[in-house]
Order: C-alpha cells, then sequence, then structure tokens
C-alpha cells in the first residue's frame, strides 16, 4: 500500500510530545511541502519511528533537543531523529541493533523498555526494503537515520 510517510511520521511525534514536554524537552518535526509516497505498512513505519523518538526522550536530558526531519535522498525518503543526548559509546555502536542489548543495562531498567526498540526499528526497515544508521558520541546526542525506497522491495 502507498502512503505518505511525512503523515506517518508527524503522527508519531505528535503521540510522543507530552513525554518530552514532561521532560521540558524541545520535540520538533521539519517535513518539505511534498514527499514522494512510499510503499510499505504504514503500522510499522510508524512504530520503527515512535521507537526512535521513543529513545531520543528517554536518552535526552531535561530542556535537551530532538529534532525529527523527513527528506528525500536519490530513490528514498529518509527519516532522520537527533538529539543532543547522552550519546553511544563507540564500542556499542555496532551492537545496538541486535535484540535485548543494552548499552547500560542498569540505566535502561530504570527507564522501562525491552531492549527490543531498535531491533524493530531494524527489522521495519529489511522487510522495506530499506536502512537504518547511526552517528553518535557520548555527550554529544545521536542521529539515527531511517531510508525507506520508493519503490516496493523485491520479493
Amino acid at each position: 500500500m502507498a502512503f505518505d510517510c511525512s503523515n506517518v511520521v508527524k503522527r508519531a511525534a505528535e503521540l510522543l510530545l507530552p513525554a518530552s514536554q514532561r521532560k521540558k524537552q524541545s520535540l520538533s518535526v521539519q517535513v518539505p511541502m511534498y514527499v514522494p509516497r512510499v510503499i510499505g505498512n504504514p503500522d510499522y513505519i510508524e512504530r520503527a519511528v515512535s521507537n526512535l523518538i521513543d529513545n531520543a526522550i528517554k536518552y535526552t536530558p531535561d530542556n535537551g533537543e530532538i529534532r525529527v526531519k523527513v527528506g528525500v535522498e536519490q530513490d528514498s525518503v529518509v527519516v532522520e531523529v537527533s538529539d543532543n543526548g547522552i550519546g553511544i559509546p563507540p564500542q556499542d555502536l555496532s551492537r545496538i541493533f541486535e535484540r535485548f542489548y543494552r548499552v547500560d543495562r542498569s540505566r535502561s531498567r530504570e527507564m522501562g523498555g525491552t531492549g527490543l526498540g531498535l531491533s524493530i526499528v531494524k527489522h521495519v526497515a529489511q522487510v522495506h526494503g530499506g536502512t537504518i544508521d547511526v552517528q553518535s558520541a557520548p555527550f554529544q546526542g545521536s542521529k539515527f537515520r531511517f531510508k525507506i525506497p520508493l519503490r516496493a522491495p523485491e520479493p
């Protein structure tokens, strides 16, 4: 099914806005005037984007900043979620998309969650023929880029 990814991203951000407001965080969404429709499951995409925004809220301190941006690159729609949070140590970057992997197990237990969020994001990206990548450094925040091709993935 073809759908407007920008509406899905806006809905995910709206659902998580109260959580960011409780931490006095700035949550901004930037969407261009036109975004081509993508083929896939909008509910899965919303879940993936929600997981990325939720993580940004959890791992960004009070009064922090979270930015969600939708764009088009070549033959893909790109959803970028960036923050100025605690960041991810370099030694953990290669493992964060594994099921149940947690960077700091003691801190993750305090915040709740199952350790499945980023593995779900990776799975959703793959099912749609897309990718997920991350750039991060401790105390400098993180930037996740979720790419979805404009055409349906090959069976």
